[in-house]
């Protein structure tokens, strides 16, 4: 809505123009952003302010076609002046600031630094808006009237308006993903094509000018945060205009079962994947996943997790940025525990998921009820050959327990020398039927990290003992 001025009150206030330059005031525009379609979006002008200040007037410009300014709101405290604003016709915005009828002595007048936010300024973004764009927001014809009408000098500085989102680096227009984490690691390794300066400012999260690992792992929290938002159905979208294709199930919790095991995936892909990424919805109730933890991957491969109010969300990547996942036949298990034994087959469901390919490449997923692969349940007690061997840092050993008519039984793992001597105790506790790991720093019962050498664990519940060998090499 245009608004009309009216001369009388211009002509109570003498106006004079700015110098541009000079050190002591400044006048200057916010950064801001906004996505195509977005509505009440802000940006503020600010002063700094070291006379008194009676009035000004300036043009907005520079403004593109796809920005609508709505509403310019003075922010001074004192709410000294009132706001006048019109459309010029060049496509910018006149605003002029006249002192409110009602004031009277200083209440009139913005005295030296009251002025830190001075105007706040809505607008709307165009929903065909061209993404990735930026918008330089200038202050043009700049006047002032000051108590004495003498000559202000202002630095006037320049704001932008990105037509984007911070963290949205591929400009999907739903939020942080996959997609935006994958292209942040190729930005970090120099990778093809080039980052340009959108690029950079969208995945600049933490705002020190660069794209770093700091960035990468606010981007994988604000991408797991938000996998259910994408889509809240059970079956997979299918997209004709993705050729590749990566099909995962998941394997069942049998009937009856109670305790730890591990569940398996089998993905099957027509190329390498650079990134997975899934929402896993269960049966919260009866199925513990807190201490979830994936394993037969390559050790670069890292896991991330977030639990949501309704979902498990995983994203599979690497910072080398090599596949996570080769072309063909997957498989890797997800630790989890059974608290309450299970009255009926249950699913850990695939409810959302995004496969990247080479280049951030989209990948179509393809999940849902056919899943066939049978959980992990131990059939017989078993200890498995620690890894890595040898070590010198800390080996992590495996064990099963099957199910037993008592439900659990005590197990003792322990570390001897040998001469037979006990070195460390790694468990001795009650476990139910289940998959188990231990890991073992090399230190000794007192602390003390022990010498280079052969060393055997041992596995006893009940009647069972097994025994196995180890080497620690400094």
């Amino acid at each position: 809505m245009k608004l009309a001025l009216k001369l009388f009150f211009i002509g109570m206030i003498s106006f004079v123009t700015l110098v541009f330059g000079g050190n002591s005031d400044t006048l200057y525009v916010t950064h801001s952003s906004g996505l195509p379609g977005s509505t009440n979006k802000e940006f503020m002008i600010k002063m700094s302010n070291a006379d008194t200040v009676r009035g000004m007037s300036f043009v907005l410009t520079d403004l593109p076609e796809s920005i609508t300014v709505t509403d310019v709101q003075i922010q001074v405290k004192t709410n000294t002046f009132r706001v006048f604003r019109t459309a010029t016709t060049e496509g910018g915005v006149k605003v002029v600031l006249i002192p409110q009828a009602n004031k009277t002595g200083d209440d009139r007048y913005l005295l030296p630094g009251t002025a830190a936010d001075l105007l706040r300024v809505i607008c709307d973004v165009n929903a065909d808006a061209p993404a990735k764009t930026k918008a330089t927001l200038r202050l043009a014809n700049v006047a002032i009237s000051n108590m004495e009408n003498l000559t202000e000098t202002f630095n006037i500085k320049d704001g932008y308006f990105w037509l984007g989102a911070k963290g949205d680096v591929d400009t999907t227009f739903v939020g942080v993903d996959m997609f935006d984490v994958l292209r942040m690691i190729d930005i970090v390794l120099n990778r093809p094509p080039a980052a340009t300066e959108y690029d950079i400012w969208s995945g600049d999260l933490n705002g020190d000018g660069v794209i770093d690992m700091v960035d990468i792992i606010e981007a994988i929290d604000l991408a797991l945060q938000g996998t259910v938002m994408f889509s809240k159905m059970s079956v997979p979208i299918i997209d004709e205009s993705v050729n590749s294709s990566a099909r995962i199930d998941v394997g069942v919790l049998p009937n009856n079962f109670i305790g730890e095991t591990r569940v398996p995936f089998v993905v099957r892909s027509t190329e390498n994947l650079h990134g997975l990424m899934l929402s896993l919805n269960y049966n919260r109730k009866k199925i513990h996943l807190s201490k979830s933890q994936i394993e037969n991957l390559a050790p670069e491969v890292k896991a991330s997790f977030k639990y949501t109010e309704n979902s498990l969300n995983v994203m599979l990547y690497r910072m080398d940025g090599k596949p996570v996942l080769s072309q063909g036949e997957n498989f890797f298990e997800l630790s989890v525990r059974v608290n309450e034994k299970l009255d009926h087959d249950e699913h850990i469901r695939v409810i959302q998921a995004l496969a990247g390919g080479e280049k951030v490449r989209k990948i179509q997923t393809i999940f849902g009820e056919n899943q066939q692969q049978e959980s992990y349940i131990p059939e017989t007690f078993a200890l498995e050959q620690n890894y890595p061997n040898p070590f010198n840092m800390s080996t992590v050993i495996n064990y099963d327990v099957p199910p037993l008519e008592e439900k659990s039984t005590t197990v003792r793992l322990a570390i001897y020398n040998t001469n037979g001597q006990l070195v460390k105790v790694l468990e001795d506790r009650q476990r139910s039927a289940g998959h188990y790991s231990v890991q073992w720093n090399g230190y000794d019962e007192q602390g003390r990290y022990v010498a280079s050498g052969v060393y055997f664990y041992k596995l006893i519940a009940g009647d069972v003992v097994i025994t196995k060998k180890l080497a620690v090499m400094k």
